[in-house]
Parts: C-alpha cells; structure tokens; sequence
C-alpha cells in the first residue's frame, strides 16, 4: 500500500480525517509522516488543540500498523488499545508526525501471535515538529492490537 492507498482508504473508512485535513505524506520502510495545518486546528491560545494533536499522532501510529500488516491479513482490524501523549510546546505552525522505527522483534512477535491467535499486538512511538523544524514538540505511545475480521 502507498501513500496515495492509505489515504484513500483511510477517508474512506475514517470520515473525519478528511474534514480534520492530515495528509500521509511519506511511507518509508519503517516509518509513516502524517502532516498537520495549523490554521485548521488553532484553539483559544493560537497554538494547535491538544485533541488534534491526539488525533493526528494515534493516525499515524493507526497508519503504521495497518501497513504492517497488511502482508499477512489485508482485512484485519486495527484498533487502539491504548495511549499517552506528552505536549512538550506549543504547536504554532504547520506540522508532521514520524512514527519511529519498529523493532524487528516486536515486528515478528505480532505476526507470529497474529498468525497463532487471530490477534497480536504491538507498541508505536511517534513525535510531532513544525514543519520545517527538528524540535520535538510532543511524543506518542500507543499500543495498537490487530485483530482477525
């Protein structure tokens, strides 16, 4: 699945991102950018609503996983167990997600339970930065469980 599929599908199937805006704009090998505007999602302090920033990282987590595995079981379901997210900063600018590298083991320990169970899970880490900026300005960590339709 690229980027242009997982869009598709994901406002397809999850109406509100597409009047929430994210956009995937990279699937690498081990990670997803999910991308943000500010002026859509600016609260009473003009900085970005903690809830969008919420949404936007547990998204890009969601997308990481449904990638994954999509090569063992294309209809699984994918769901957020659950979730913590740190606001470092305030957002005040257009921004993007990276989820972070998975760990093979981790990897090879949901698809082996998947595959044995019908069901496995996993843990995705995620930062969130302006656009053009390497400042961390909040860290995602959700565990996210794949289940047999």
């Amino acid at each position: 699945m690229d980027k242009i599929e997982l869009q598709k599908y994901i406002i397809e199937n999850i109406p509100i991102v597409k009047e929430m805006g994210f956009i995937i704009e990279n699937i690498g090998d081990n990670e997803i950018i999910v991308s943000g505007e500010y002026k859509k999602h600016i609260n009473h302090t003009n900085s970005v609503f903690g809830g969008s920033i919420s949404s936007v990282m547990t998204l890009a987590g969601w997308g990481r996983v449904r990638i994954l595995i999509e090569d063992i079981d294309n209809n699984a379901i994918i769901l957020i167990k659950s979730n913590s997210t740190d606001f470092i900063k305030p957002v005040v600018e257009d921004y993007i997600v990276i989820t972070e590298p998975l760990l093979e083991k981790d990897i090879a320990k949901l698809k082996k339970i998947y595959n044995k169970f019908g069901k496995g899970r996993i843990m995705v880490n995620a930062v969130l930065k302006h656009r053009n900026s390497c400042e961390i300005l909040a860290k995602f960590t959700g565990e996210f469980v794949a289940i047999k339709k």
